[in-house]
């Protein structure tokens, strides 16, 4: 019974910092001005994988797992011991999956999930534009992704905007982490007001869903991968443009 709560605990350390703001559907008058979308994804950050997340890559050298094991009872002390080691070696296999995946083309998730939400948008006969270029953050720790998400106003001024039918701004940030067996796939939307630069509406989502083992999953370029993370992704933009009323429920 102690490896997932050991699992879980180094998840913790690592990743667990502040908090994301509640979700809020905007309300009806506030949506009643916009008639088109412009799309804007967020520059995605290194996919994480879990330090105890097991994949062969023989052309980079990988520092491996101290041979001290937890036995008999949570040992805290040896968590954090083995947490350098554990986070080095998953960052390594994180950088070597990304370049397999760009090898044909560059794999870039959250201009996908964008371009599908604009493709759901437009099938509801709304025009859309996904913007040329993604926003950046500072960096992408939780700090920074909730400081960006708990805004309430936008970080970007998007008064420029023109357009023959008035549009409101969708940001689109999506996060995915790796582990034996499964993948958790984040999303977060904001919806603002480019006239005023106010956030009218925001939603954060989770998907989990099963991978096969990871020498398959990682093969030709990632293929069942970016499979099985569009799909998931697809189900989490309907959803969410659902919750902010971008789209009626089918």
């Amino acid at each position: 019974m102690t490896k997932p709560f050991r699992i879980s605990l180094i998840f913790l350390l690592v990743t667990t910092s502040g908090c994301a703001s509640l979700d809020s559907s905007p309300k009806t008058e506030n949506l009643a001005k916009f008639s088109s979308a412009y799309i804007v994804p967020l520059e995605y950050g290194p996919f994480g994988i879990d330090p105890t997340f097991k994949y062969v890559i023989p052309v980079i050298p990988i520092p491996g797992l101290p041979a001290t094991q937890i036995a008999g009872g949570l040992n805290v002390v040896s968590v954090v011991t083995q947490l350098p080691d554990a986070l080095k070696r998953s960052e390594a296999i994180a950088r070597a999956l990304e370049q397999d995946m760009s090898a044909k083309s560059p794999w870039q998730p959250t201009l996908k999930l964008a371009d599908d939400a604009a493709d759901i948008l437009k099938s509801k006969g709304i025009p859309v534009i996904v913007a040329a270029k993604p926003l950046k953050l500072s960096s992408y720790s939780n700090q920074a992704i909730n400081a960006w998400y708990n805004n309430d106003r936008a970080t970007t001024d998007f008064t420029g905007l023109s357009s023959a039918h008035s549009p409101y701004v969708l940001e689109i940030l999506q996060g995915s982490s790796v582990s034996n067996g499964s993948l958790m796939l984040e999303l977060r939307m904001k919806l603002i007001d480019p006239t005023t630069g106010k956030v009218i509406g925001r939603r954060r989502d989770y998907e989990q869903a099963d991978l096969p083992a990871a020498e398959l999953v990682f093969k030709d370029n990632g293929q069942i991968y970016k499979d099985v993370f569009l799909e998931n992704g697809h189900k989490l933009i309907q959803k969410s443009l659902d919750y902010l009323g971008l789209i009626m429920k089918e």
